[in-house]
């Protein structure tokens, strides 16, 4: 006896298939994310579903409902794509109780989570949206046309125990990456305990991508809007700001290797990068955005649209004022005063790193400073 209903036509059974692979695909990229987030292993945070503080993965990934003992949650999605797809590969097993039952349950932490994510979190996973959605209508189709309800025990515990394996095997992942990372953890943290406490002036200019102040995490970057590294440095910044919340307050020091704002250089390095600077200082209520569009168009900076971002954002009489060259230099010999010598540079409560961590190291760093 099949899943189905003997006169269930093929176009509904094709839309069952497609909304589960989309499901599955969903879920699968979110338990790479997942992983990614927790242990990431190079430069930059970002996903494809990173799209601004409020369409972001890392605010549910970093979440405390993300996981089951240390299994993420849509591993648990993987199988129950599966589930909906199994009856039109397995045609001849009747696996309508299991596919009731597990569908159901899958809508109400479908359901649970949209309302965690939006009331709790304050923002909204894209991809978890489409794995809700895709999954729930693959769920809908096929409880419209499965042939009978009755939940049966054996294919009932048979899956109940698929779940249980996959978390478990979800829980020996988490633990051995934990273990590959807290390898270097204890020696990562002495060496930033060995380092020179670097004194700053009493009051830095207000050149702030975050809006919390006096946080226990201080991270005060000297860059330059087109140093490479700096650009890899700029994507890690949404994923601290989002893991820490209020426990960081960052401020992005100009920096350019650019002599025309830099008394140290002695040629233009990134000739269009005291330009950029200049640009973003005129806008430094709204830092956090141009910074930003800034390091994403960093490949095509040049004097065309460094003119066309002044007058798109209404700042020539600000840009071409000479006080705000002035300011900039002011900024960049505080750079200069501490001794910066390449970009990025960032002090970490005081403390001078050159260059741009891996964010897992970061990550090690930041949690022994709370």
């Amino acid at each position: 006896m099949s899943t189905f209903k003997s006169d269930t036509s093929f176009n509904t059974k094709f839309l069952i298939g497609l909304f589960s692979i989309i499901a599955l695909a969903a879920s699968i990229y979110l338990t790479q994310h997942y992983y990614s987030v927790h242990f990431p292993e190079g430069l930059g945070g970002g996903g494809i579903c990173d799209l601004s503080s409020f369409f972001n993965c890392d605010s549910a990934t970093n979440s405390s409902v993300s996981n089951i003992f240390g299994a993420p949650i849509s591993s648990l999605g993987i199988v129950t794509s599966a589930l909906f797809l199994a009856p039109l590969i397995l045609s001849k097993i009747n696996l309508s109780g299991v596919v009731y039952l597990f569908g159901g349950i899958n809508l109400i932490g479908c359901v649970g989570l949209l309302i965690y994510s939006l009331v709790s979190l304050g923002s909204l996973c894209p991809v978890c949206s489409i794995f809700w959605v895709s999954s729930n209508i693959a769920f809908f189709l096929s409880y419209k046309n499965i042939g009978t309800k009755e939940i049966k025990i054996i294919p009932t515990i048979g899956t109940s125990v698929i779940f249980f394996i996959v978390i478990g095997l979800g829980n020996l992942t988490y633990s051995s990456k934990q273990k590959d990372l807290l390898s270097i953890k204890d020696d990562l943290i002495n060496q930033y305990k060995e380092l020179k406490t670097i004194p700053l002036p009493g009051k830095l200019p207000e050149l702030n991508l975050t809006s919390t102040k006096d946080a226990p995490i201080r991270m005060v970057i000297f860059s330059d809007f087109q140093c490479p590294a700096c650009k890899a440095l700029s994507k890690m910044i949404p994923s601290i700001m989002r893991r820490y919340k209020n426990k960081v307050e960052i401020k992005y020091m100009f920096y350019p290797l650019d002599n025309s704002c830099n008394s140290k250089m002695t040629y233009g390095l990134h000739p269009q990068a005291c330009n950029a600077a200049r640009l973003s200082l005129c806008k430094k209520d709204d830092l956090l955005r141009v910074h930003d569009e800034i390091f994403h168009d960093q490949a095509t900076l040049d004097d065309e649209w460094i003119e066309n971002k002044v007058a798109e954002e209404d700042v020539k009489d600000c840009y071409e004022n000479p006080e705000t060259l002035k300011e900039l230099i002011s900024i960049v010999d505080i750079g200069n005063e501490i001794g910066i010598k390449s970009t990025p540079t960032f002090l970490l409560n005081e403390k001078k790193i050159e260059g741009a961590l891996p964010l897992s190291q970061l990550y090690i760093l930041m949690d022994s400073l709370l």
